[in-house]
């Protein structure tokens, strides 16, 4: 910030943080890494949004490919990854 630095620049969080292939808990696959990568985008652009981003050190988000969760549509229920 005394340099004059962007706040962006300063507040972001490191890079890249823990690999992907670290945050995938099993088999390390292409879909997994694509459905990890989505949910980060997601949840970082959620701490952004919510004003959050600037209030943690580092966040990130971990695909359990083992878990599912239960949801419902229409009416059937779902069985997803949880991420």
């Amino acid at each position: 910030r005394e340099l004059g630095l962007a706040e962006e620049s300063v507040m972001r969080h490191p890079f890249p943080g823990p690999g992907l292939g670290i945050r995938i808990i099993g088999e390390v696959s292409t879909e997994h890494a694509d459905t990890l990568r989505a949910a980060d985008a997601i949840y970082l652009e959620e701490l952004v949004s919510s004003g959050h981003y600037g209030k943690i050190g580092q966040a990130f988000a971990v695909l359990l490919p083992t878990v599912k969760s239960v949801g419902v549509m229409g009416d059937h229920r779902t069985y997803e990854n949880v991420c």
